[in-house]
């Protein structure tokens, strides 16, 4: 009797053997596609499906603990990920199992009119689900990024391993018609490509270990948000650099009812004050000749009895060179009283209404009849007689006036 569990159809084509046991039911689409009663059946798939060389075409199969690893010349399926525009998709959605997605965005549908002459058009409505967790996604990696738009009653998103965005942007528009309060936290995010935007009734953001990304941050709360501690929370993480159109002078953006932010990270000051100091020692070197040769010339003009006019040029020529370091301060300014190359925080504009801020000094500049001018410092930096005269600064910053 023939035991059909162990017969194998094979076919050797680029050193790829295909058991017929091993054919994947996931579909062979670009997304999945999530819903209140699938996720046990979908979620596998972005884990343990593959493309494989079978006859020459690819074969979707799947490969587990149980059939045992993938063949060298099979490449992982990526999938990106929606959720259902269903309007009984509703309520709480969980999606374990999902640590890498190509794209994963989540959006309702858009509006959608017909201009050809036929004068049809179909009504746009939102995602109905309230609350979105995705507890095992770590990683997204094509340009699309991680996005959630139309989604007006959601007021709770978690996804608490989500640590890079290789390629795309964060960009989740939660507006609508009074949108619950949300607070977004995002614990081990750590690298997005191209800039995060957010939009929605939004209190609180969290990115505690955001070290790095290209592109800017842009927050628009209707809510509660405190824009100046986030942005001098994640300032340090954007880049000094012109990228994607957008200019270092505005890299983090936030606005909200408590504050409006625009702000950015200041240059290295290592490669400047390092180009400077070389400058100021070429100039060190120049004067310090200079003035030995003008030391020879009033000792000779001295001893042979010259003109007064010779001795005194050789004078003023000494006394210029003397005076070499006061010279060298107007020619080549020092750009950094300290350095500390931990804390980059270049201030623009933040302007807040009247508060009290703990532990640091305030001086405030009326620019309206509530507002208030404020510019933000890192600890350890000086402040700069041509910068703005209002300034907040942490312990050891201090005052010049």
């Amino acid at each position: 009797m023939v035991n059909f569990r162990h017969v194998v159809i094979a076919s050797l084509v680029g050193g790829t053997v295909a058991d017929s046991f091993n054919k994947s039911s996931c579909p062979e689409t670009e997304w999945l596609v999530f819903n209140n009663t699938n996720v046990a059946d979908l979620a596998p798939c972005s884990v343990f499906n593959y493309h494989c060389p079978v006859n020459g075409t690819n074969e979707l199969m799947e490969y587990n603990s149980t059939t045992g690893p993938a063949p060298a010349d099979c490449v992982n399926y990526g999938y990106n990920l929606a959720i259902s525009t269903n309007s009984n998709v509703t309520g709480s959605l969980s999606i374990p199992g999902v640590t890498t997605a190509m794209q994963a965005f989540f959006q309702g549908v858009w509006p959608w009119t017909d201009y050809s002459g036929h004068n049809m058009s179909t009504p746009g409505y939102p995602l109905n689900i309230t609350s979105l967790e995705l507890p095992d996604l770590v990683t997204v990696t094509n340009f699309g990024g991680f996005g959630i738009e139309l989604a007006d009653k959601l007021e709770s998103l978690q996804a608490p391993k989500l640590t890079n965005i290789t390629t795309g942007s964060i960009n989740i528009d939660l507006s609508g018609i009074n949108p619950p309060a949300i607070n977004l936290s995002f614990p081990s995010l750590y690298f997005v490509q191209s800039g995060i935007f957010l939009t929605g009734n939004i209190d609180a953001v969290d990115l505690p270990v955001l070290n790095s990304t290209e592109g800017p941050i842009n927050v628009t709360s209707t809510g509660n948000l405190d824009c100046v501690a986030f942005a001098v929370s994640v300032v340090n993480a954007t880049s000094t650099l012109w990228t994607h159109g957008i200019s270092p002078n505005g890299s983090v953006i936030c606005n909200s009812k408590k504050a409006s932010v625009t702000t950015s990270r200041a240059s290295q000051p290592t490669s400047g004050s390092s180009g400077k100091l070389c400058a100021r020692g070429y100039i060190v070197l120049i004067l310090g000749f200079v003035a030995s040769i003008c030391v020879v010339l009033l000792k000779l003009a001295l001893a042979l009895d010259l003109p007064l006019s010779f001795v005194l040029f050789c004078r003023n020529a000494l006394s210029t060179c003397v005076l070499s370091p006061y010279l060298m301060r107007r020619l080549v300014p020092p750009h950094f009283t300290k350095s500390d190359p931990e804390h980059h925080f270049k201030p623009d504009s933040i302007q807040v209404p009247p508060q009290n801020i703990d532990g640091v000094r305030v001086r405030k500049e009326e620019v309206g009849e509530s507002a208030k001018t404020i510019q933000v410092a890192p600890t350890g930096w000086e402040d700069n007689p041509e910068a703005s005269r209002t300034s907040i600064w942490g312990g050891r910053g201090k005052w010049r006036n």
